[in-house]
């Protein structure tokens, strides 16, 4: 059957969290983009506040492309999953990356 990813999108206060705290309570599992961006910083040793993380998250998209941070996001996956909730999706090139490594993409804006 496949990986099926739920991109969630929106500004803040659109409710993303709340999105992903029901995704949870149906088991399945939620990864945060700025999770992603926050275990990248652990490893180098960065500070994290706003500022840094903001930045080390356009360092990533700049060297290694605009799907960097979505790349991270799937090594994140839990083995053998079923379906995903990836939260704070921010560009087309993000949701391209994830179509292109599941069998449905559904997007939540």
């Amino acid at each position: 059957m496949g990986l099926k990813i739920i991109c969630v999108a929106g500004m803040p206060g659109a409710g993303k969290s709340v999105f992903a705290s029901v995704a949870k309570e149906f088991s399945i599992p939620v990864i945060t983009m700025g999770d992603a961006i926050r275990i990248e910083a652990s490893r180098r040793g960065i500070p994290q506040t706003p500022e840094t993380l903001g930045a080390l998250m356009l360092e990533l998209r700049r060297e290694e492309g605009p799907e960097a941070v979505a790349k991270r996001c799937l090594e994140l996956l839990p083995e053998n999953s079923k379906a995903v909730v990836i939260e704070g999706v921010r560009s087309l090139e993000e949701l391209e990356y994830f179509k292109k490594h599941c069998n449905q993409l559904h997007l939540v804006a």
